[in-house]
């Protein structure tokens, strides 16, 4: 029995050392994870389907989260993870402040942010993703495949929001060093979250917003401007690729 109003939930707890959970069947109940100070890692098994309203990982050091190729996770709240892999589907729900942090991401299904926003921080190389001649890799990647020219129902990052807007809005991507105008070290707020400047910033909002600040002004058509007569030759979001074609051109306007 629970009193009205409580929050109920099934919390997995696991030793001080690094432990690896793999769940079997839906609980019909969120799902918390207490690991303690180990690398752990939990696994939602073939058919599972698993909401999560509090953060996975507040009791945890580490929790890696992989989802299986038939398995479902919806994350009703922020979640901070060491790694998530996505080989079924997931899902932030839709409210702006379910915002996911982790220091790696790996999807061969989808994960759809809705009007969230994700960030990627990262240790080592950066995965943003470059032009490879045909298309892009990496986590811009992800967004051009996600995308799917607008019906936003491929594998990868998906928004169902930007779906239904017409294209008036979509995933922007950017490094937070460039977004957020930090130098080696330094360290800034993005969504509530302190990010420094080795992290990719992913973030639903106007198609156009190269600097993923919410707004279409001058600054947003100067990085299209400035770069357009490099065609060919520079690439990406924050120089104005905002379809994702490997051009900077009028459709870009």
């Amino acid at each position: 029995d629970h009193l009205a109003g409580e929050t109920v939930q099934t919390v997995i707890d696991g030793t001080a050392g690094d432990n690896n959970v793999t769940l079997n069947a839906s609980l019909g109940m969120p799902l918390a994870f207490d690991g303690g100070a180990g690398n752990d890692t939990l696994t939602l098994g073939p058919g599972v389907s698993q909401s999560f309203d509090t953060d996975a990982s507040a009791m945890s050091a580490s929790l890696n989260l992989i989802v299986d190729a038939t398995a479902t996770a919806t994350f009703n709240t922020a979640q901070h993870l060491g790694s998530l892999t996505v080989n079924g589907s997931a899902a932030s729900a839709a409210g702006g402040s379910n915002t996911i942090v982790t220091k790696a991401l790996s999807i061969s299904g989808f994960l759809d942010l809705n009007n969230n926003i994700l960030i990627v921080d990262y240790e080592t190389a950066s995965p943003i993703g470059t032009w490879n001649g045909s298309s892009y890799d990496g986590l811009t990647g992800m967004i051009a495949s996600g995308r799917d020219g607008g019906a936003w129902d491929g594998n990868g990052l998906r928004s169902s929001n930007a779906a239904s807007s017409s294209g008036l809005s979509t995933l922007g991507i950017g490094e937070s060093a460039e977004v957020l105008q930090l130098s080696s070290g330094q360290t800034a707020t993005f969504a509530g979250q302190t990010v420094d400047d080795t992290a990719v910033l992913i973030k639903y909002t106007y198609a156009g917003d190269a600097n993923l600040d919410g707004r279409i002004n001058g600054d947003d058509y100067f990085a299209l401007d400035g770069h357009v007569n490099q065609n060919g030759s520079v690439f990406g979001w924050a120089n104005g690729d905002f379809n994702s074609d490997g051009r900077l051109n009028g459709d870009d306007y």
